[in-house]
């Protein structure tokens, strides 16, 4: 009895310390993103931080630059422990007219949607995809870019 009582204790102190990390989106360095400033212009932005997680191409232009961390303990479901995102608005003339730092606390205001696209083959078999692409594959004997 003593015996399943320590392996309970050790399976439960096991399961319940398994941790996962990890990491969607990317920040530029924090230096870098505090470099911006009020009037600076959109081309200043593009090579200083680099490309957007997400550009605004109607109505008023801003971009926005994001990362969010999740961990997972044991089987429980993921649990957001960190959120970073930059929303930089600009001018109709392409200048930098604010610059905002929203983090976890202000969840509420940024949402991500966790959706994806689908695909024509998550309804197609494993065998069906191979059936298909028979008889379907480059030689190498034409340089695909080209035509």
């Amino acid at each position: 009895l003593m015996k399943k009582n320590i392996l309970f204790m050790v399976l439960t102190a096991v399961c319940l310390s398994a941790c996962t990390r990890y990491t969607e989106g990317d920040l530029p360095p924090k230096p870098r993103l505090d470099s911006i400033q009020v009037g600076d212009s959109k081309e200043k932005v593009d090579r200083v931080l680099g490309s957007p997680l997400f550009e605004s191409r109607v109505g008023t232009p801003f971009y926005l630059y994001g990362k969010s961390v999740k961990e997972t303990r044991g089987f429980l479901d993921p649990k957001e422990t960190e959120r970073n995102v930059y929303v930089i608005n600009f001018t109709n003339n392409g200048a930098v007219s604010s610059v905002q730092h929203l983090t976890l606390a202000q969840a509420s205001s940024v949402s991500y949607d966790s959706s994806k696209t689908p695909t024509k083959t998550e309804d197609v078999s494993l065998f069906n995809q191979l059936i298909q692409n028979l008889g379907k594959y480059d030689t190498g004997e034409y340089d695909s870019l080209a035509r």
